[in-house]
């Protein structure tokens, strides 16, 4: 049986809304708060997204990644935006080290990937492994250099106003 992302993104959410429904309502306003903040920054839009005029206005996770990433760590944009940021520092601001040990993955099938793996061609060696990517992995397959160093310049402006 196949399970794409869109229809896994929307059974959590379903799940999270027949448990807890105030839950579920905020896990989605720290999603939209994500998707603002990245996108003011030109940092949402992935790097094969056709709706940006140039390069310098894409190169983000995408926004069923910036979903992804908000759920895989608890619902909280606050919480993603530390961990992204302390990654990055720890692989030293370096887009291709920090690409290989910061991962959200989608749990649902990417239909795209299976119909056209071209994406993927673009993408270093070790994420090709002579194979269908059929799960994303947001960072590796989404995201660029340009749209990595916007996203932690926009993810420590976000950190650094909620300490105030």
């Amino acid at each position: 049986m196949r399970y794409a992302e869109n229809q896994s993104l929307a059974d959590r959410f379903e799940a999270m809304r027949e448990q807890n429904p105030m839950r579920e309502k905020l896990v989605r306003a720290n999603v939209i708060q994500a998707k603002e903040v990245l996108g003011a920054a030109k940092a949402y839009l992935p790097s094969s997204s056709n709706e940006a005029e140039n390069a310098d206005e894409k190169g983000g996770m995408g926004g069923v990644g910036v979903e992804e990433w908000i759920l895989q760590n608890g619902g909280s944009f606050k919480n993603a935006a530390k961990s992204f940021v302390e990654a990055a520092e720890k692989a030293q601001n370096i887009f291709n080290k920090f690409r290989y040990e910061y991962h959200v993955w989608g749990a649902g099938e990417n239909y795209f990937a299976v119909r056209n793996n071209e994406h993927i061609a673009e993408k270093p060696a070790e994420l090709q492994r002579g194979r269908k990517l059929t799960h994303d992995d947001y960072i590796s397959v989404n995201m660029d250099k340009g749209g990595f160093e916007r996203t932690v310049a926009a993810l420590r402006q976000f950190l650094a106003e909620e300490e105030n």
